[in-house]
Formats: C-alpha cells, sequence, structure tokens
C-alpha cells in the first residue's frame, strides 16, 4: 500500500495508521519505518534482479530516455528509463536510476551519472538511441562526453549511430 500509493515511509508511525492496524488485526505488532524501508529496499532488489535478467536476455537494442530536474529544495535529480521490444515483440520500459545529482549540473556530471548507470546495466553495448530535452547542457553532455566514449572502443562502433547524433535543429 505504502508504495503502490507512495506514501513516506513514516505512515507507520501515524495514529490513524496504527489504529486502523489494531481493529483489523489486534495481534499484529505492526512495524517500524527502518523496518519498511528494509522491506522495501529488498523487493527494490528482487525487482532490480529481475530487470537486470530481463535486460540481459533481450537481444533487441535498447533506447534511453533521460530528463534532469530541480526539486522545491533546491537539489537536482536525474531519471534514466530503458525502452525495448521483448521477446513477445511488446514494448517494455523500466526506471534504470532515479538519483540525487550533486552540483554542479553541467555536462560532466551529468555524463558521468549517464555513463556510470550504462555500466551499471550492461547496457553499454546495446544502446540504439538516447532522448534527451533541448537543454545546451544536454547536447553538450552528448556530443562532448558520452559519443567519444563510444568513438574510442569502449564499447562496439555499431551501438550508436555510429556516433552520429540526431538534432532536431539539424537539416
Amino acid at each position: 500500500m505504502i508504495i503502490i500509493h507512495e506514501l513516506p515511509l513514516s505512515f507507520v508511525d501515524y495514529d490513524g495508521f496504527r489504529d486502523v492496524l489494531d481493529f483489523l488485526a489486534p495481534d499484529f505488532n505492526g512495524m517500524s519505518r527502518n523496518t519498511l524501508k528494509s522491506e522495501v529496499m529488498k523487493l527494490y532488489e528482487v525487482e532490480k534482479s529481475r530487470t537486470m535478467m530481463m535486460l540481459d536476455e533481450n537481444t533487441s537494442r535498447i533506447a534511453l530516455t533521460t530528463d534532469m530536474w530541480t526539486s522545491n529544495q533546491k537539489k537536482g535529480y536525474m531519471v534514466v528509463t530503458a525502452h525495448f521490444i521483448d521477446k513477445m515483440w511488446k514494448l517494455r520500459s523500466r526506471i534504470l536510476r532515479f538519483i540525487y545529482v550533486h552540483a554542479p549540473h553541467n555536462a560532466i556530471t551529468l555524463a558521468d551519472e549517464l555513463w556510470n548507470c550504462l555500466l551499471d546495466w550492461n547496457l553499454d553495448g546495446k544502446l540504439s538511441a538516447v532522448t534527451i530535452d533541448n537543454c545546451t547542457v544536454n547536447d553538450s553532455m552528448i556530443k562532448n562526453y558520452l559519443l567519444p566514449k563510444f568513438s574510442t572502443g569502449l564499447v562496439p562502433e555499431d551501438t550508436i549511430l555510429r556516433g552520429e547524433v540526431m538534432d532536431e535543429d539539424d537539416e
């Protein structure tokens, strides 16, 4: 329930929630937010392993989308999502990383985070495309920092359009 409804882990400490639990299951002792966090992390590891196996077994290329935004507390976050066609020809999407990105949010920092994600998920040799928004920093991240990793032989040359960048401004 807490994950499905995106509730804070502290929800288990709310008096109203504890009252409902006592009414529905008087013998249940409840759990602390630390226990809940531990259980959520176990579930995350199981789902991450499943997704990793699905991506490893996938024979098609994988496209990524990534976006960066700033919270009300002026903290930057990046999300990286993989998109691929499975063996049943069904489009699948999985969030691979949702991470706090330390300042400065420049091209080098963002490229490092994206590259680390590719390596962590073993996608550096399966990538077909990366879709980003039209921010100048993103253009620099791809052209100046990410693409050179592909052209230096760190990954197969035919992986990502042979290093070509398709830009909406290109005619």
